[in-house]
């Protein structure tokens, strides 16, 4: 795929090499923050509030800052938000394990939400969460293939580097209408994109646009060691939903 060099803050969601970079790294967050903008405008983003959540490294937030939006950063790793004030001192970062029962009392215009519920074993309880202190969230996450509202558990996936994966050790592939069961439960408006430019031709589990399937004689619980290497997964879906009450 190409990058499409949007402004001169691109180099901001570049990470040169480390936990963060290489280009399926550097692929996967501009192709999403490219629909991001492409939904919003960039002009949105000034004035606005946002939380990334997961961050990493914070290039999505570091990128939208550059856009004039005031950005916050969470992550559950405290290496990861160290390296997040090193880019720029001033931002405000939060320790949060969303796997607990965290609180955080700020509401914000935009939480970005981006793979995290397959490494995660509560992400239901955490996405209701987020829900709640935001007026958009967008979500991005691998998904099982089924229509049915059915989800795996992942225990035992082994990642190359100590900051990815789940902090809790397990992790889960839901369906896409568990997912959105989630945002109906609390009342939000959600749109799906399944034209993300897929970063893998060669691999059909980091596409958007697969089509579900009825699950037929597939167990409907199991427990799996990989999110995207077994006979259940679905690729990628991304969504942005809309709190229209506040």
């Amino acid at each position: 795929m190409k990058f499409v060099r949007r402004n001169s803050n691109y180099q901001r969601l570049i990470e040169d090499g480390g936990s963060f970079g290489g280009m399926y790294m550097n692929e996967w967050r501009v192709a999403r923050t490219n629909k991001l903008i492409e939904v919003f405008g960039e002009d949105w983003f000034k004035g606005k509030l946002i939380l990334e959540m997961g961050c990493g490294f914070g290039n999505v937030g570091d990128y939208l800052s550059g856009l004039g939006a005031t950005v916050h950063f969470s992550d559950a790793r405290q290496e990861c938000l160290d390296v997040v004030k090193e880019k720029n001192d001033e931002y405000e970062t939060f320790l949060i394990d969303q796997e607990t029962d965290w609180k955080h009392d700020e509401f914000y215009d935009l939480i970005i939400h981006w793979g995290l519920v397959y490494n995660m074993n509560y992400w239901e309880r955490d996405l209701k969460k987020c829900l709640s202190m935001c007026k958009h969230l967008t979500v991005e996450t691998a998904v099982n293939k089924f229509i049915e509202p059915i989800e795996y558990k992942i225990v035992g996936f082994e990642y190359q580097d100590s900051l990815h994966g789940p902090n809790s050790l397990i992790g889960s592939l839901p369906s896409v209408k568990l997912i959105e069961n989630v945002f109906d439960f609390k009342g939000v408006k959600h749109n799906r994109y399944d034209d993300i430019i897929n970063v893998s031709e060669c691999n059909n589990n980091l596409k958007y646009n697969i089509e579900q399937e009825p699950i037929g004689d597939n167990p409907k619980y199991c427990i799996l060691n990989s999110w995207h290497r077994n006979d259940f997964a679905g690729g990628r879906k991304f969504w942005i939903t809309t709190n229209e009450y506040t």
